[in-house]
């Protein structure tokens, strides 16, 4: 009796031991997913500009837009980093601008980044951030001349903004950049998050600061949230795009390399040209007129006209003679 008692419990042990089991595998993989779609792969700002310039005064437009407003005590070793994609060819647009206490703009702090690239809103970064993501460092502290008025060091960082200022003659398109990663480090440590995750990004902070030849509703900026498969799609296509440029670009070497080497080939064959009917031309001026006597020798033409005159004139006198001779021979 009592075997079948512990047969009994033993096999509802181990039946709630294999449930429990079940039950902790189901809410990990439940737990999972959700921690999947609570914390993206993923999270970049999008910054849209639609440009709409004046006629009267085409070159002159930008757009300011605050993301985040601090108080940051800028410290020795200090970076501002950044990654930005830009899907617009063309300068001024991928900056970061923000308020420096006592200094005024970063833009006008006279700063570069580690490539040598100047921190102006203006600046042209296309050739490092068209169509890839380009990881910029700016080193504070470090200026054209580091005086009272731009030294940064010591001195509160009050906000950041996303800014366009481009000097395009087009009057109307629309620009487009991803930032991601936006932070402060020292050392390698990182000593302010500005934007890297969507948890980072309150609407509500971001406001409009100011505009020049644009109005304050032609940009946005929304956080764009990628999963783990959308994230390898968009870095898939990123790629794709970049293995498309390198192909145009080779393509348009090699034909410019053809087209070079036909334009040399033309001048060669041209001034091949030139020189045969320069040597002919010379040939002809400086070839005598002669005609060939019977040993094959030339006898110039002029020589053969005067003893032919000659010859002509002595006929005449001799038939003068004769003619004179015959009248005198009559009148006898």
């Amino acid at each position: 009796m009592k075997s079948k008692f512990i047969k009994k419990i033993s096999f509802f042990v181990l039946f709630a031991v294999i449930f429990s089991c079940f039950m902790f595998m189901f809410s990990f993989n439940v737990n999972a997913e959700e921690e999947i779609k609570a914390n993206p792969s993923g999270a970049y700002l999008k910054y849209t500009v639609n440009v709409n310039k004046k006629e009267d005064d085409p070159a002159l437009a930008y757009h300011f837009i605050t993301l985040r407003k601090f108080d940051y005590l800028i410290q020795e070793g200090d970076m501002l980093e950044y990654d930005v994609y830009l899907y617009i060819d063309e300068k001024g647009w991928g900056a970061i601008d923000g308020e420096i206490t006592g200094v005024g703009t970063i833009r006008d702090s006279g700063m570069s980044d580690t490539d040598g690239n100047g921190i102006h809103t203006g600046q042209d970064l296309s050739g490092e951030a068209f169509e890839q993501w380009y990881h910029r460092v700016i080193p504070f502290g470090i200026t054209e001349d580091e005086n009272e008025e731009k030294y940064t060091v010591g001195r509160p960082l009050k906000q950041i903004q996303l800014a366009m200022h481009p000097e395009s003659d087009e009057l109307v398109y629309t620009g487009v950049v991803l930032y991601d990663n936006i932070v402060i480090t020292n050392n390698g440590e990182v000593k302010l998050v500005i934007f890297r995750d969507e948890a980072d990004f309150v609407p509500e902070e971001v406001k409009f600061s100011h505009a020049q030849g644009l109005k304050r509703d032609d940009a946005t900026v929304e956080c764009l949230v990628f999963t783990p498969e959308e994230e390898q799609a968009f870095k898939d296509a990123e790629e794709a795009k970049i293995k498309e440029q390198e192909s145009r670009e080779a393509s348009k070497a090699e034909a410019e390399a053809s087209k070079q080497a036909s334009i040399e080939q033309a001048s060669i064959d041209a001034s091949l040209e030139a020189s045969i009917e320069e040597a002919n031309r010379t040939e002809a001026i400086n070839e005598p007129t002669t005609s060939e006597n019977s040993d094959g020798n030339d006898i110039p033409v002029g020589i053969i006209i005067g003893i032919a005159a000659g010859i002509i004139v002595l006929i005449v006198i001799i038939l003068i003679i004769v003619t004179s001779s015959k009248k005198k021979g009559g009148k006898k």
